[in-house]
């Protein structure tokens, strides 16, 4: 019934988007590519999801750090990609992209876009970015092991800013 009431009434495709990004985590493929043929996003070409750990914040601050992290997103990386699926999930601001042909390596886009974000977000923001993912149960199992291993990343490479999955 949410899903229904999220997809038809006025501002449709913005409450979309976390249906769409929440049927990937939980790896729901009905639901997830129903939602992907109504607004045309090919959700078979995502390749890569960047993961970005907001400061611990308040609640009223995450969701403002969330909605600069998404407009980010959309200012840095729309022309760079064909498919960009973004919105805050569990705290974090998650990112699906297809591959990025001739916009060069993928790795350095993350470093530099981390800059951006620590920029306007502040130095205790983490780019985790997950690579080669062949598809959206992919997603779905790098999601959950970031979400494992991150701690542990974290209390091993303190200074790190861009952790990559799988590790490289």
């Amino acid at each position: 019934m949410q899903l229904f009431i999220n997809l038809w009434q006025e501002n449709a495709p913005e409450n979309a988007l976390p249906e769409l990004v929440r049927a990937i985590l939980q790896d729901e493929p009905y639901k997830m590519r129903r939602i992907a043929g109504i607004f045309k996003v090919d959700v078979a070409s995502i390749r890569n999801m960047w993961i970005i750990t907001l400061p611990d914040t308040a609640a009223q601050q995450r969701q403002t750090q969330a909605q600069s992290a998404i407009s980010l997103v959309h200012q840095e990386l729309r022309h760079s990609f064909g498919t960009v699926v973004t919105d805050l999930y569990d705290q974090s601001v998650v990112v699906f992209m297809d591959d990025a042909p001739g916009h060069g390596n993928i790795l350095s886009m993350a470093r530099a876009f981390q800059k951006t974000l620590q920029a306007e977000l502040g130095e205790d923001t983490l780019l985790t970015a997950c690579f080669n993912l062949k598809d959206t149960a992919d997603c779905r199992r790098a999601w959950l092991e970031t979400q494992n291993g991150l701690p542990a990343a974290r209390r091993v490479w303190p200074q790190k800013q861009v952790v990559t999955w799988p590790p490289m």
